[in-house]
């Protein structure tokens, strides 16, 4: 079968279940390319129309495992066994959530806060910033944060900068470690396997707290797309909330003052989760930020000089 002949046959196959079939499958073809041979190892989808009389040979059987596995609604970043993010390339699996580009506003702003405090600190000869990654999942929060800040241009003495990540998963920090490795921040990240904050130094505090945690209810249907997806990783309890509640109640112990929280939600629940916060940390300036389609998405908690939480 030659390249134009399998790509078409894919897009068909696959265009009951997916609006961007064609796109699926020129993913797996290459994906499948780079399986069957060293020779493709770094072959793009470009490929696929430069060389459209080519013969993908070994590779037949394994893309027909590919299209098999889509067809089934088989997401394909399980499937092909990474996903890119933030321009980088993450490895995933079954234990962790697939990530989002919603996400990367969440990277975007918190490189913002960093940058600023770095300057601050730097003029000031202050000491470290401490940042922790909650509920890490295959680490592509934190390594996106360690890997631009160490590489960054901008940031004096990068070394200052603390990275920390937790997981209740051990299957999915094992994931997030892989990663590290691959990214070569390994020994820039301080990985802790428990709930929370509970996972860290019980007197450790930090200057600024990242967290995409689960925030559907528990009586969620499980939806064509997430339902390949572990739903402990979605799973926000009763009302949704109760993870990001319990995060913020063990927040006072874990923040310096002028401490900075960014949590990625459901722009449904923004109402609840401010009551929530003003409650728990009645001092605390609230601010919502958007993504790029426009949807209110991460949720900024910013504390002041001097704070005391409401413990509950």
């Amino acid at each position: 079968m030659i390249l134009s002949k399998a790509l078409k046959i894919g897009s068909q196959k696959l265009a009951k279940i997916s609006t961007t079939s064609q796109l699926d499958a020129e993913i797996l073809l290459v994906e499948a390319l780079k399986k069957s041979s060293k020779k493709f190892s770094k072959i793009g989808r470009e490929y696929l129309y430069s060389h459209p009389e080519d013969e993908i040979g070994p590779a037949t059987k394994i893309y027909q495992k590919f299209l098999r596995k889509r067809a089934r609604g088989v997401p394909i970043a399980y499937i092909t066994g990474h996903k890119e993010f933030f321009g980088f390339d993450f490895l995933v699996s079954k234990s962790v959530l697939i990530p989002r580009p919603e996400t990367e506003i969440l990277i975007e702003e918190t490189l913002k806060i960093i940058k600023s405090q770095i300057s601050i600190r730097q003029s000031a000869n202050k000491s470290q910033i401490l940042l922790a990654d909650i509920g890490t999942g295959c680490g592509n929060i934190i390594i996106s944060l360690a890997t631009t800040m160490l590489r960054s241009m901008e940031v004096k003495n990068p070394e200052r900068i603390k990275f920390y990540a937790t997981d209740i998963s051990e299957k999915a920090l094992r994931i997030a470690q892989k990663n590290a490795r691959h990214h070569k921040v390994f020994s820039k990240i301080k990985f802790y396997q428990g709930d929370l904050f509970k996972a860290l130094p019980k007197n450790q505090k930090f200057d600024l707290i990242c967290a995409n945690l689960p925030y559907l209810k528990s009586d969620f249907k499980s939806i064509h797309s997430i339902s390949y997806e572990p739903r402990k990783a979605l799973d926000g309890g009763k009302n949704g909330l109760e993870i990001i509640e319990r995060l913020l109640k063990q927040s006072s112990n874990h923040l310096k003052s002028k401490a900075v929280i960014l949590l990625e939600i459901n722009p449904e629940q923004i109402l609840k989760i401010k009551k929530i916060a003003c409650q728990i940390l009645p001092q605390a300036k609230i601010k919502i930020i958007k993504d790029l389609s426009g949807s209110l998405r991460i949720f900024k908690i910013s504390l002041p000089s001097h704070f005391s939480a409401i413990q509950r």
